[in-house]
């Protein structure tokens, strides 16, 4: 299609790129060739995500090696304050992983003030909580209201999540009405 005059650079309604929905949907052949045609990396759409994002959210390991590769920004955000690492927690632990070895801010605070860790805690995602522990992510930062990780994982009945984060050193206080909760779900 490039070939035939596609233009590389058109959006679909929400802004979003032939790019970036190619590493949505994890086609890095599709992807390298669209670089190979001038395809802006760090084009966003509506909502700010960018490729990375994009491939990050949708854990294609393969996606976020070759953005990175090409210079995408580890720490683009979004109008919501977030970056690839925040949208990589529900995904694959490898673009956990591979996002943290190229030097992703593991402390970063999206617009709500909440770190990776916490979101992770919030939304029960176990093998993230655990890669961001094991690269340095504070047990007891906390967001705006004082809220640690360990109080959204009472806060959501995640018992294995309070495990971890336990086992982490996490000492955050919690009312009894909480950890009853989590006990008795």
């Amino acid at each position: 299609l490039i070939n035939h005059g596609a233009q590389v650079e058109a959006t679909d309604g929400n802004g979003r790129t032939s790019l970036s929905l190619a590493a949505l949907a994890g086609h890095v052949e599709v992807m390298q060739a669209l670089i190979d045609h001038g395809a802006q990396i760090e084009t966003s759409d509506d909502n700010g995500l960018t490729a990375l994002s994009w491939a990050a959210r949708s854990g294609h390991v393969l996606a976020v090696r070759l953005l990175l590769k090409y210079g995408a920004q580890i720490e683009a955000r979004d109008s919501s304050g977030r970056t690839p690492l925040h949208y990589a927690l529900d995904a694959a632990r490898d673009a956990i992983r591979i996002l943290l070895s190229r030097g992703a801010n593991r402390e970063h605070r999206d617009k709500q003030g909440r770190t990776p860790l916490i979101e992770a805690a919030s939304q029960d995602s176990r093998d993230a909580i655990k890669l961001l522990l094991e690269h340095g992510a504070q047990v007891e930062a906390s967001d705006p209201d004082g809220h640690t990780a360990l109080w959204w994982a009472y806060k959501n009945r995640h018992r294995d999540v309070i495990r971890i984060l336990r086992a982490a050193g996490a000492k955050g206080a919690i009312s009894i009405k909480m950890r009853l909760s989590a006990r008795f779900m």
